[in-house]
């Protein structure tokens, strides 16, 4: 373990672990810049090949968010479906929105989460265990989609739609696989959430790309209403107030390729923060800016 490694930070051995690449790989990832939102290879190669990132994220957030509701809660309330409805979750991560709302899943339903990440698939599996309704898992691609047309009652796509090479390829699946009642709904984020956040993301990673995502809030009513005829947009109104210097760290260090996360640039990362939060009375405030659509009439029924 490198000697700048606080002791809470038990997610860092991995990161090390993997940085034993070469430093002319490091380079060379360095010198050319990346979508790497989009980016099959690395997705599931390193950022979502596991929980880990997503799981750092996540409880970032739920620690230290200013909404009581909580995202995922406030998420599954936005889903009206039948007593007896199938429903395709693509995307599912570690099945975090049923784990965070097992006791209002009614018994009748039936549940197919899908992943591109196999890791993030077997996360799910052990994680779901005590679902009250059944389940069944399985790895897809948004973009073509293994099941026949008119399949779900309803589709859930929560930040994943903006991982998508081929959005508007991905939206047609949805669409295509719903039943004409059917209704999908998919969380994403503002062109603005957690902005704050930039400047010590670039101390990690300088070539950052910081192009607007293909779907969020402010686009992605006009990506939708290509496949659906009718399109809802509901906010999430929340922020993030952190006084912990450490917990930001982690955060940025999550969300970078682990080449770039060298002991130097930790340490110029954790000075930064440590200043910021210094200047604004000890805490670091973040937006937020989080919602869903919900998209409805699918065309082409």
């Amino acid at each position: 373990m490198p000697p700048y490694c606080p002791r809470e930070w038990q997610w860092t051995r991995g990161l090390y672990e993997r940085t034993a690449r070469s430093r002319a790989d490091r380079e060379e990832r360095e010198h050319v810049p990346m979508m790497r939102g989009t980016d099959r290879d690395y997705l599931l190669s390193e950022q979502y090949r596991t929980g880990l990132n997503l799981g750092i994220r996540r409880g970032f957030h739920e620690r230290y968010s200013t909404n009581p509701k909580g995202e995922a809660r406030w998420i599954f309330e936005q889903v009206s479906l039948p007593a007896h409805a199938k429903v395709l979750e693509v995307g599912c991560g570690d099945g975090s929105l049923w784990s965070q709302n097992v006791e209002r899943i009614p018994p009748s339903w039936h549940l197919t989460l899908t992943d591109l990440s196999e890791g993030m698939l077997e996360e799910a599996r052990q994680n779901l265990k005590n679902l009250p309704c059944a389940v069944v898992f399985r790895t897809a691609d948004t973009q073509a989609l293994a099941f026949p047309s008119h399949s779900f009652d309803g589709v859930i796509a929560n930040y994943v739609l903006y991982h998508a090479p081929r959005l508007d390829a991905a939206i047609s699946e949805l669409s295509r696989i719903l039943v004409p009642s059917g209704s999908l709904y998919t969380a994403t984020h503002g062109s603005d959430y957690m902005v704050e956040m930039n400047g010590f993301t670039n101390i990690l990673d300088p070539q950052i790309d910081s192009r607007r995502r293909s779907f969020e809030l402010e686009n992605g009513e006009q990506s939708l209403r290509r496949s659906f005829d009718r399109v809802e947009r509901r906010l999430y109104e929340d922020s993030v107030e952190v006084g912990n210097p450490e917990a930001v760290v982690q955060y940025v260090a999550s969300g970078v390729p682990s080449e770039l996360v060298s002991e130097e640039r930790l340490r110029a990362l954790d000075r930064e923060v440590r200043e910021r939060m210094a200047q604004g009375g000890g805490r670091l405030r973040f937006s937020n800016s989080t919602g869903m659509f919900i998209a409805s009439d699918p065309q082409g029924r």
